[in-house]
């Protein structure tokens, strides 16, 4: 928690920024462009980090990590005064990982027996956020920020680990594990800060910025089956189940996301 604590430190600094510039940018100002009253985008999110989903001490040792994440998500939005809307953003993310650890790997390996992990593992996360935008046209540009109510699902986390035991070079066992973990939920408020350029007629083509604080309570029952294979004596093989339970409950900063969004305003 002392970790959880400094790490909120540093970013608060930030999040004051973000939480505090918009109004001062914006409120006050009057737009020069047509209005629009209605605005719909689609927009590409950057993943969040693995500590934000709870996977990285669960199911990933870090060792030849590859993402395979992605995070898409859609906005609607509805002008109700001159230079201020409203804003509901949709977002899914789904994310995926493999790693490879390789004993053999290690500093203090000298020969002998070994063993390498092949890991796997993935999770979806579904993203609400009704948000109050204030916005100020520039010529073609459109500048905008506010505030933000966040809400996140966070649905199971699923992972497989191969575990081949050598000996020498000989394969003699391998375990293969499937381990099923509960997710959970987070919600908070934070800020969004963005841009639009107007590229043609009511198409709009920008980039937003946004955090969060976030109280999360993820986790709960994590259910392992393991088949255990005897590659000497296949009569020895057997498959074995286990039940446990582990949660993760706190509040901080979310990773600063952005987003590339294309829009139309109409």
């Amino acid at each position: 928690m002392k970790a959880i604590r400094n790490k909120n430190i540093k970013k608060s600094i930030v999040f004051g920024i973000f939480f505090f510039l918009p109004p001062f940018l914006i409120f006050g100002l009057n737009d020069t462009l047509k209005k629009q009253k209605k605005v719909i985008e689609i927009n590409i999110n950057t993943v969040e980090q693995a500590s934000d989903f709870v996977i990285q001490e669960r199911l990933i040792y870090n060792s030849h990590r590859k993402e395979n994440s992605y995070c898409l998500g859609a906005n609607i939005g509805y002008q109700i005064k001159e230079n201020s809307y409203l804003r509901f953003s949709f977002k899914y993310t789904k994310h995926k990982a493999t790693e490879i650890l390789d004993e053999r790997e290690s500093t203090s390996y000298i020969g002998g027996d070994y063993v390498i992990n092949n890991l796997k593992a993935e999770q979806s996360v579904y993203y609400f956020a009704p948000s109050y935008i204030w916005n100020y046209n520039f010529k073609k540009m459109f500048f905008f920020g506010g505030f933000q109510l966040v809400y996140k699902y966070y649905g199971k986390i699923s992972g497989t680990n191969k575990q081949y035991f050598y000996t020498s070079s000989n394969l003699e066992q391998t375990i293969d594990s499937r381990q099923i973990e509960d997710g959970g939920y987070s919600f908070g408020a934070g800020a969004v800060l963005g841009f639009n350029i107007n590229f043609w007629k009511n198409l709009f083509i920008g980039a937003e910025f946004s955090s969060a604080y976030c109280y999360y309570d993820i986790g709960g029952k994590i259910r392992t089956e393991r088949d255990i294979l005897f590659h000497n004596n296949p009569s020895n093989n057997f498959t074995d189940y286990n039940e446990t339970a582990r949660t993760t409950k706190g509040q901080g900063f979310s990773s600063i996301l952005s987003s590339i969004n294309l829009s139309i305003k109409f």
